[in-house]
């Protein structure tokens, strides 16, 4: 089972987006009818983090190519990278929704025009929407054009680091961001995703959190100034922030979509500097499994319509049947992971392809990181 551009990439860093998109997988499952055990209520109850964790690596990673542009060039191509990203975004995501508007036309359920340009103009966070996940690739979508804009200004100043504000410019998000979520928290008291989980204007300091990783990386050597906390040691410290997600619910227990999303995108920081340590492996297993999670994004895509589409009927065909609902969560998992996989492998590899070929990147680091070099590799 090869990955998508197996060349160069991290083993960790595939493995982390594969526990990631399992992680929403089961955020998103039914509820087991009569009841569940520990283990599955807390996948289902906090397996939303997963976003978290990817918003946090798809910060690290991309910033990273426009850091390792810069040390290889002294300029970066803003263009090129736009044009990179929507290679890697645009084609998959809209094989889903055409195919997603065909099955709903065949059932008789017109998609609302308002609905389709929600989706195509990447506001779903904010407008009408045709799948209720795809609210993080809005969110994703609008901190590329951010992140564009703000590398675009910095490059222009002198001095051998122009990127010396990134510091003080992601404190000043952070901070923004959560007094925006303690003024929404105030202003409805009661949860709504909605409000709480969708707005890019309460979450996008999470992927620019990876983004200050990145920095810190290229710039001040990151890696060698933490030597004395140990990958394992990262790992579990990482996990144990993300771990409240699991025991308290973000619908009543209010201060998780507060403070709960800095717990979260803090841990999620820890889990990739953690993961990135495992470079490669002699192990066939781990090999599949990263290029499982290398497929993670048409996974993302795909998860909710295998559920919908495939799945939920199994479950509502016997829905007091405990033995259906072990099948009707096998092939949301597997399904998905499958599915998504046959996907990435149809539609994402040959994209990639053709954007190297007319679009190659600029980005292979000259940085001597070991960390700058695995981000030029890996996105």
């Amino acid at each position: 089972m090869p990955a998508i551009n197996t060349v160069s990439r991290n083993l960790g860093l595939d493995l982390l987006r594969l526990f990631a998109i399992l992680l929403v997988i089961g955020n998103h499952l039914r509820p087991l009818p009569g009841g569940h055990g520990v283990l599955l209520a807390g996948w289902i109850r906090g397996g939303w983090v997963g976003v978290d964790l990817f918003f946090v690596l798809s910060g690290f990673l991309v910033t990273g190519l426009l850091f390792n542009d810069y040390s290889r060039h002294g300029s970066v191509s803003i263009g090129r990278f736009l044009v990179r990203r929507g290679f890697k975004i645009y084609p998959a995501f809209w094989v889903l929704i055409a195919f997603s508007v065909a099955v709903f036309w065949s059932k008789n359920q017109p998609v609302p025009t308002r609905n389709l340009l929600g989706e195509l103009c990447f506001v779903q966070n904010y407008a009408a929407h045709i799948w209720p996940h795809t609210w993080s690739l809005a969110i994703e979508e609008h901190f590329y054009l951010c992140l564009a804009l703000l590398v675009s200004l910095l490059v222009r100043r002198p001095g051998p680091n122009p990127f010396s504000w990134f510091p003080g410019i992601f404190t000043a998000i952070a901070t923004g961001c959560l007094f925006l979520r303690i003024l929404n928290a105030m202003r409805y008291p009661e949860y709504d995703y909605s409000w709480d989980l969708f707005p890019t204007h309460l979450r996008i300091d999470s992927l620019f959190f990876g983004a200050l990783l990145a920095y810190a990386s290229h710039f001040h050597r990151l890696e060698e100034r933490i030597t004395w906390f140990p990958a394992w040691m990262r790992i579990i410290a990482g996990l144990a922030f993300l771990m409240p997600a699991f025991i308290f619910a973000r619908e009543t227990d209010r201060w998780i979509s507060v403070v709960g999303f800095t717990l979260f995108y803090i841990g999620s920081g820890l889990l990739v500097l953690g993961a990135i340590k495992l470079q490669a492996t002699s192990s066939r297993f781990l090999r599949q499994l990263g290029a499982l999670g290398a497929s993670s994004y048409s996974i993302y895509l795909w998860h909710e319509p295998i559920n919908a589409w495939f799945a939920v009927g199994i479950l509502d065909s016997h829905p007091n049947d405990p033995g259906v609902y072990w099948q009707y969560l096998a092939l949301c998992v597997f399904g998905a992971l499958l599915f998504g996989y046959a996907m990435a492998f149809v539609i994402e590899t040959p994209v990639l392809k053709l954007r190297d070929r007319f679009y190659p990147s600029r980005a292979r680091s000259r940085n001597p990181s070991a960390i700058a070099s695995i981000v030029s590799s890996t996105s």
